[in-house]
């Protein structure tokens, strides 16, 4: 699909958006019942129908944006079996290819075990030797699923991989209903979402202030490897500093991709106000303001949770020490020259003061040596710590009068956690 152009406009150094609204509804309800004309046709089709042009009264460019957005988003959804899962292709292919290697290999001459024996070997050995990667776990729910179907019960494990080997090229790819495009908020938004996550991946830096979610924004950008910096300023605010593509050296499609994933969950923010520097081709550096007044929220929220270990801690808590208050995104504090975001904090009940709840899991060395030097520097904080066991000898350090340690292997015990208060509240009577 070749790339369109961005509709917007440069102003005195200042970007532009032609943001979509309630007036553009009756050409992209036309645009809509095109596509629907194509529905479960190949997109090939519908590309050979679409190159000779719409008679639409709106300007090409915010026209073009429109109908490459939706399309995307409508081929996106297809690269899917019957049963709603999606299935890799291209890793299928890959390893299939490989397989089949490995197979000739171990037999020298594959006409010793017959053309169909061999196929047999080789198809099964992807579930023998990558039975832990989620495309092949992906692979065997879609298949099982497959043969629950009547129509389907007899149909060999190396046929319907057949069917899969190729699912994500244009010949295959079908275009789906529009369903979810008929509702206009929904479109409105899902159209100006996307035109300021392309306009940012022409970014040097972005500034974002906000006064809620600071701590689920800088979590998001930390895991998806973007380079950030957060300040406090009058007391309530916080200024968040993410350098953008335009400014890494490397990798900067993969930067810029991650910062396109990153956005919308920014949109989610009931306070927000955002500064991106950008750069365009044969253009000067120009600013795009954005702020959360405008109607750029996608269509799902994000997760209240990054880890099921977290929402299931959260929940087993919640029920069993109803008298205490656990928040998860609590007001960060100062550390030294830092903010430190606590994962959970734990207030109400007997207590004097809240307690920090940290939880260390799985992360490399550097990350496990930044935690012992937070440990330390939290020494004047009640806090608790739950330690993936992995990292038990590292973590050998004293136990004080305000810290208790949790070691845990796949859930974090609520009860422990309560224990591990209880301690607190004695040690300091």
């Amino acid at each position: 699909m070749k790339q369109v152009k961005l509709p917007y406009t440069i102003v005195n150094n200042q970007i532009i958006p032609q943001f979509y609204n309630e007036l553009d509804f009756p050409w992209l309800k036309k645009l809509l019942n095109e596509l629907d004309k194509f529905k479960n046709k190949s997109v090939l089709e519908w590309q050979d129908y679409s190159k000779r042009g719409f008679d639409f009264d709106k300007p090409y460019i915010i026209f073009m944006f429109a109908l490459s957005e939706i399309e995307k988003k409508l081929i996106e959804e297809n690269l899917e079996s019957e049963t709603g899962d999606k299935i890799d292709s291209f890793e299928l292919r890959l390893n299939l290819f490989k397989s089949v290697q490995q197979v000739k290999i171990n037999n020298f001459d594959d006409t010793k075990i017959g053309i169909k024996k061999f196929r047999q070997l080789s198809y099964s050995n992807i579930f023998i030797n990558y039975k832990n990667e989620s495309w092949v776990q992906s692979l065997t729910d879609n298949y099982k699923k497959i043969k629950s179907i009547k129509e389907y019960t007899e149909t060999p494990l190396e046929d319907f991989i057949d069917l899969n080997l190729f699912n994500d090229t244009d010949e295959l790819k079908l275009i789906k209903g529009t369903n979810k495009f008929q509702d206009i908020n929904f479109l409105i938004n899902f159209l100006n979402s996307n035109l300021i996550r392309k306009l940012m991946l022409n970014s040097v830096v972005v500034e974002i202030e906000t006064t809620d979610h600071c701590k689920r924004i800088m979590r998001q950008a930390k895991l998806r490897g973007l380079i950030c910096e957060i300040k406090t300023s009058d007391g309530l605010k916080y200024r968040i500093r993410i350098s953008g593509p335009l400014s890494v050296l490397k990798e900067t499609k993969i930067y810029g991709k991650r910062l396109h994933e990153f956005i919308p969950i920014l949109f989610w923010s009931y306070k927000f106000k955002l500064k991106a520097k950008c750069k365009f081709l044969d253009s000067q550096y120009s600013d795009l303001f954005i702020d959360s007044s405008m109607q750029l929220k996608p269509a799902n929220p994000p997760k209240n949770f990054d880890r099921l270990l977290e929402e299931k801690f959260y929940k087993e808590f919640s029920q069993l020490n109803p008298a205490y208050s656990i928040w998860r995104e609590a007001e960060p504090f100062k550390l030294e020259d830092r903010l430190f975001f606590p994962d959970f904090t734990i207030e109400g009940g007997d207590l004097v003061s809240p307690i920090v709840i940290e939880i260390v899991g799985y992360w490399g060395d550097e990350y496990i040596q930044k935690k012992i030097e937070e440990i330390h520097t939290l020494k004047n904080r009640k806090c608790i710590f739950c330690i993936n066991s992995k990292y038990k000898i590292e973590f050998d350090i004293p136990i004080t009068q305000n810290h208790q340690y949790i070691f845990f292997k796949r859930k974090i015990g609520a009860k422990q956690v309560m224990e591990a208060i209880n301690l607190i509240n004695l040690s300091l009577k």
